[in-house]
C-alpha cells in the first residue's frame, strides 16, 4: 500500500496529472480507512464484554463514516478553498471539526495520546491564540 501511494507521489510530482492536493487527501484518507479498518477498537478489547465490544464496533464505524463525509466534503469543496473567498457555512464547520476530530482519534491510537494532545493543542492555539 505505501509503495503505490509513493509512486503515485512520484508520478504527481512528475507529469501532475493529478493535482498535489488531491493526491495529499486521497493519501490521508487511505490511510486513515485503513487505520480504521485494521485496528478497530473491538479486537483491541478482545476481552471485554460482548456489549461493550457491539458498541466500539459501532464507534469505528461512525469514525469511518465521518471520515468518508469529511473526505468527501473536502473533495468536493477543493477547488474553492485554494480560490481564498470562500465563506464556510456552519455545516461545513461542524463536518471540518468531525474529520480533525477523527484524525486525532487515529493520531491517538497509532502514536500515542501525547502526540493526539499536542494535535489537539495546537490547533485549538491556531484557532484561539495570539
Amino acid at each position: 500500500m505505501s509503495l503505490v501511494i509513493a509512486a503515485l507521489a512520484i508520478y504527481v510530482t512528475g507529469i501532475a496529472l493529478v493535482d498535489e492536493g488531491m493526491l495529499r487527501i486521497g493519501a490521508v484518507g487511505l490511510a486513515g480507512i485503513v487505520m480504521i479498518l485494521s485496528d478497530p477498537l473491538a479486537l483491541r478489547h478482545a476481552a471485554a464484554t460482548r456489549r461493550l465490544r457491539s458498541l466500539l464496533w459501532l464507534l469505528d464505524g461512525l469514525l469511518l463514516a465521518t471520515f468518508v463525509l469529511s473526505i468527501v466534503w473536502f473533495l468536493r469543496t477543493y477547488e474553492s478553498l485554494w480560490e481564498g473567498l470562500y465563506i464556510l457555512p456552519q455545516s461545513d464547520l461542524y463536518i471540518a471539526l468531525a474529520g480533525a476530530a477523527v484524525v486525532i482519534e487515529l493520531t491517538r491510537r497509532a502514536f500515542g495520546p501525547v502526540l493526539a494532545g499536542l494535535c489537539a493543542l495546537a490547533i485549538v492555539y491556531g484557532m484561539f491564540g495570539t
